[in-house]
């Protein structure tokens, strides 16, 4: 398991998404299938998905740490790039039906990054 897998199967685990909306439950998932590029800061779109990206950010340092102390060497920029949730609002947006040309308004992010992104939360979404 990639570290991304391990702190989303964690947060499935704690509830975390528990009691979220489809569309929030949406930008929470894109912070597993971003693309790589810098992680940027993004505000949260609602409470609930801030109170679950502090959460995932919690886990994510707590298995970093675990694996740090097991002798694992990872590299700190490369391990925060999976859990990234600089496409959340991207993601949020789509879940709620905002059309692509609105959404290219509100990022610097390529528009070739954004489909793969959201073709990939798709799938996720379907598992």
């Amino acid at each position: 398991m990639s570290g991304d897998e391990l702190t989303l199967t964690e947060l499935l685990f704690q509830g975390g998404l528990e009691n979220l909306q489809p569309e929030e439950i949406a930008a929470v998932l894109s912070a597993f299938v971003a693309p790589d590029g810098p992680v940027e800061q993004v505000p949260a779109p609602t409470a609930g998905i801030q109170r679950v990206r502090d959460q995932a950010e919690e886990l994510h340092v707590a298995i970093l740490k675990l694996q740090a102390n097991s002798g694992v060497r990872i590299n700190a920029e490369d391990w925060w790039k999976l859990c990234n949730f600089s496409l959340s609002l991207v993601a949020y947006d789509w879940a709620n039906g905002v059309s692509f040309g609105d959404i290219m308004h509100k990022t610097n992010a390529q528009e070739g990054s954004i489909v793969r992104a959201i073709l990939r939360l798709d799938e996720l979404l379907r598992k």
